[in-house]
């Protein structure tokens, strides 16, 4: 009996897994994970963009479609309906990335850290570390976790170094986005989806991969599009305010 007690004692004396596992700095992940980016020319990502309603969709919706050039840093993005007419455009270098941009296409590490710490994601330095990095699971799978303030955090699958959740902003006005499904072109990793809400679960919008291309070469596109004025075209300004604010929203956060 004696001996079963100090057995059973023993048990919960024993730090979990999660515990005893060796997490590496913050630097070593973002690099191993912007490293799969690295080695190719032009991306281009079509995309369905649905509006969602708690945890339903709703009737809105709009296309995507976003040109990554690898070599000038350029990226470029329209919103279009049904009927492929043009409803808002977007142009950006690397030198200002969204968060999102730097988990998905950017390959200079250095860069993908500054835009990841502008979120609140504290990325340390590789010979003292920022303090933040831990362990966990999500969705059962383990993962590495940038960042322990509730407001700003990172999931990083173990494994594949590939994202899987953010969490960023106030604690009143928090905003997640999740990924889901990666697949892999021509050895190039994107997720097919990207979802953009609120950590209790509910959603604002999904973004649902149609088809992704990669080793374009982009230069002649963007010579092209070079004179076209950021913003929302005629057929956009057309579309109700809160279908404006959603097309608005995705392209603050997501793209």
């Amino acid at each position: 009996m004696i001996k079963n007690l100090l057995f059973f004692g023993t048990l919960f004396l024993i730090p979990s897994y999660e515990a005893l596992a060796y997490v590496p700095p913050a630097q070593f992940i973002i690099k191993s994970l912007v490293n799969k980016h690295a080695g190719f020319k032009g991306i281009r990502v079509k995309s369905k963009v649905t509006q969602w309603e708690g945890d339903k969709p709703g009737t809105f919706h709009f296309k995507t479609l976003t040109t990554f050039n690898q070599q000038t840093g350029l990226m470029r993005s329209w919103a279009m309906n049904d009927q492929d007419v043009k409803l808002y455009f977007v142009e950006r270098r690397v030198e200002a990335p969204l968060a999102v941009d730097a988990l998905l296409f950017v390959a200079n590490p250095a860069r993908a850290e500054s835009t990841l710490m502008d979120r609140g994601i504290p990325i340390g330095d590789d010979k003292d570390g920022a303090g933040a990095e831990s362990l966990d699971r999500l969705k059962s799978v383990a993962t590495w976790v940038l960042g322990s303030d509730q407001t700003a955090r990172l999931w990083i699958e173990k494994d594949t170094f590939l994202p899987l959740q953010m969490v960023f902003g106030s604690a009143k006005n928090q905003i997640q986005i999740g990924f889901d499904g990666f697949h892999f072109y021509h050895e190039f990793p994107y997720p097919h989806t990207i979802a953009l809400g609120f950590p209790n679960g509910s959603f604002w919008l999904k973004d649902e991969t149609v088809d992704v291309s990669v080793n374009l070469d982009l230069a002649k596109a963007d010579s092209i599009s070079a004179h076209e004025a950021p913003g929302f075209t005629d057929a956009g300004k057309a579309l109700l305010s809160t279908q404006q604010e959603l097309i608005q929203k995705y392209y603050e956060f997501i793209r």
